[in-house]
């Protein structure tokens, strides 16, 4: 008889530990990207726990709905609460956007109404988010938002005593901010709670880390900042007061920084040599020339090189530099932000082949055509990433002056290659905004 009790007591205890056992497995099955789950909210399991993998830095876009349950959504690492949404409006079905690093996180789905019932989760989107690498004497910057919530940089080995400044492009709202050391994933540095700024000094060494943007959530507005790094031996690029912004962020500017007084003036330049200043693609004398600025006439400055010794200014549809030891200028230039000057284009020749290819008639007839093939722009002419003339293609307007070395050319001759970034110009400006000199018979007949 005892025989047979310890047998149904331990059928008993196998069945309790069996049971238990698939509670807690069932507690947080893993939820995938495209798998949605199903949840069943009830008094007795008010909660429902999913485990997400991620196994890189990405942005991903959660979403809960149902028909009776108006959901919440939390997202937690190790514990912690790392996003969440609480539905205070109380729809049925719920978005939750965040970025997220490496890790294995817990996702939590609650009822906002205290309502019972079945709630569909799924990962909505995954995108994957890509570093900018920082080296010493280098600007960047550019805007998180909620559809859009992180940017991210790397930086490190360095050789010399290192600073790194961040700074919030908005007085009114800032992103918050994690320095990372990328090996050990140790938070060695973070921003929060309203700062604006910070200034990180770091050692000579090996280590590399990882700086984290990410959007405060406290607003649907985009929020912006600068990034700059620099070694302490050389000038410092404190940016307090400044915004550094690339250039292709500068396509569609931030609110700037410093907003000037009332009755300030903006910020313009005039010539100082007594003639005509060039202005330049880059800030360099070596770039090629854009166009002038006439003597007498003022542009507006739009920016100041890292350095100060180029203005960044528009005039006359040119956007351009010209040298500060050649210009006066006037207004309120102290809140001018600093921008990062484009890489400079300096012309060269290019040595003519000597196997000739005949091409079509649109090439610009000359006598007897010598010398390097090149553009010259007598008017701003876009040009474009691939031969097509499409407004989402266009890569930039190179302004009245400007030169250009072909590469290659379409079969048609409808489009040539260019030096300038591979570039594409359309055959049909030559003529009209575009003179071709030069031997061009040789150029080779390239695919896009």
């Amino acid at each position: 008889m005892a025989t047979y009790q310890k047998i149904i007591g331990w059928m008993l205890v196998a069945v309790l530990l069996l049971t238990g056992a698939s509670g807690i497995l069932a507690q947080e099955p893993s939820i995938t990207a495209g798998s949605p789950v199903i949840g069943q909210i009830s008094t007795e399991q008010p909660i429902l726990r999913y485990s997400y993998a991620v196994p890189g830095a990405q942005t991903v876009t959660l979403q809960a709905l149902s028909d009776t349950v108006a959901p919440t959504l939390r997202i937690l690492l190790a514990g912690d609460v790392v996003e969440e949404a609480a539905n205070t409006e109380g729809v049925t079905t719920l978005t939750l956007t965040a970025f997220l690093s490496a890790g294995t996180y817990t996702v939590e789905v609650g009822s906002a109404n205290g309502a019972v019932g079945t709630v569909f989760t799924l990962i909505e989107s995954e995108i994957p988010v890509s570093a900018e690498t920082l080296f010493p004497q280098m600007f960047s910057g550019g805007q998180v938002s909620p559809e859009s919530p992180a940017a991210l940089f790397t930086f490190g080995n360095f050789t010399d005593f290192t600073l790194l400044y961040v700074d919030s492009v908005h007085v009114e709202r800032a992103p918050l901010l994690r320095v990372v050391n990328t090996l050990t994933g140790e938070s060695v540095a973070q921003m929060s709670g309203g700062a604006l700024g910070i200034r990180l000094r770091f050692a000579p060494g090996n280590t590399n880390y990882t700086l984290e943007v990410i959007h405060s959530g406290t607003s649907d507005q985009p929020e912006g900042f600068s990034v700059c790094l620099t070694s302490v031996s050389s000038p410092s690029c404190e940016t307090s007061a400044n915004v550094v912004v690339p250039p292709d962020i500068a396509l569609t500017p931030l609110s700037p920084v410093v907003t000037a007084e009332p009755g300030a003036t903006a910020c313009t330049v005039a010539s100082s040599a007594g003639g005509a200043v060039n202005i330049r693609q880059s800030a360099t004398t070596n770039s090629i020339i854009l166009g002038s600025l006439p003597n007498g006439v003022s542009a507006e400055v739009v920016g100041r090189s890292p350095d100060g010794t180029f203005f960044n200014i528009l005039y006359n549809g040119i956007n351009g530099w010209v040298s500060a030891s050649v210009v006066t200028a006037s207004g309120d230039c102290g809140s001018v932000a600093v921008v990062n000057p484009p890489a400079p284009i300096v012309p060269t020749a290019v040595p003519p082949t000597s196997t000739p290819i005949p091409l079509p008639t649109a090439v610009p007839p000359t006598a007897a055509p010598s010398g390097p093939c090149l553009i010259r722009l007598t008017a701003p002419t876009r040009i474009y990433t691939i031969p097509n003339a499409d407004i989402s293609n266009l890569f930039d307007e190179v302004g009245a002056g400007g030169e250009l070395i072909p590469t290659g050319r379409l079969a048609d001759n409808s489009w040539w290659h260019t030096n300038y970034a591979g570039a594409w110009i359309q055959t049909s400006t030559f003529g009209v905004s575009a003179q071709v000199t030069g031997d061009c018979s040789a150029l080779p007949v390239v695919s896009p």
